[in-house]
């Protein structure tokens, strides 16, 4: 069984840490006050950074996002550090749990950075629970890092039945990268999306939070190819 964390909304709140950081960076690069209303939730990082920078009337050129994305992972640790961030309930002990179990293999498929995702769950202390990632720097299209994902995983484990695949995460686009592999999809409603929105999604399950690990690995376990 092949488990794909979404990271912000998923497993962690960061207290806005990566709004924060784009604030500093937006003005230490770009002399930018603000930032400007762009959706977050979902997106890849790449997709946020240009797009900020086209709504505030700049060139999103490659030089100018470089220039941003080094400001931004500059400035996270910081971020971090000063916020109250903290790992959503019950994501340790399931964690723990799916790491322990042989069948189960867990990487991160996430809109962040591959630098912003290790320093967010390095400060949480639950990257050591994750063997492999596919990360917001690729594409402005998550459903890109989806079929990405499934590349390495045939790279690492040969091929294997889409139901095999967990896409866990907490919006509508995590379930529709999901679908886009034919994944199974858990959502859990621990971001800024509802159980209707999920379930309208087409979310296989949706929870409240991932606080009930033993309904969660029930559930993980019980759809097919859940022991395989």
């Amino acid at each position: 069984m092949f488990l794909l964390f979404d990271i912000d909304g998923t497993l962690i709140v960061s207290d806005n840490a990566g709004r924060r950081a784009l604030e500093l960076a937006l003005w230490e690069t770009f002399q930018v006050r603000e930032v400007p209303d762009v959706p977050f939730s979902g997106r890849t990082d790449q997709f946020i950074f240009r797009e900020l920078l086209r709504v505030a009337g700049l060139p999103s050129s490659d030089d100018h996002y470089e220039l941003l994305r080094e400001s931004y992972l500059g400035h996270l640790p910081t971020a971090l550090r000063s916020g109250n961030g903290q790992v959503l309930p019950g994501v340790v002990s399931l964690l723990q749990a799916l790491s322990e179990d042989p069948a189960c293999h867990l990487g991160l498929l996430t809109g962040n950075l591959p630098e912003s995702a290790r320093m967010k769950l390095g400060h949480f202390e639950l990257l050591q629970y994750f063997d492999f990632g596919v990360y917001g720097d690729h594409s402005h299209d998550r459903c890109d890092l989806a079929s990405e994902a499934v590349a390495i995983l045939r790279g690492l484990h040969g091929e294997h039945l889409p139901e095999q695949v967990w896409i866990i995460g907490d919006t509508d686009l995590d379930v529709a990268c999901g679908k886009h592999i034919r994944a199974r999809t858990l959502a859990c409603c621990t971001g800024t999306q509802s159980a209707d929105e999920l379930q309208a999604a087409g979310a296989d399950f949706v929870l409240a939070s991932l606080h009930d690990t033993p309904l969660v690995l029930e559930l993980l376990r019980s759809a097919p190819g859940g022991q395989s």
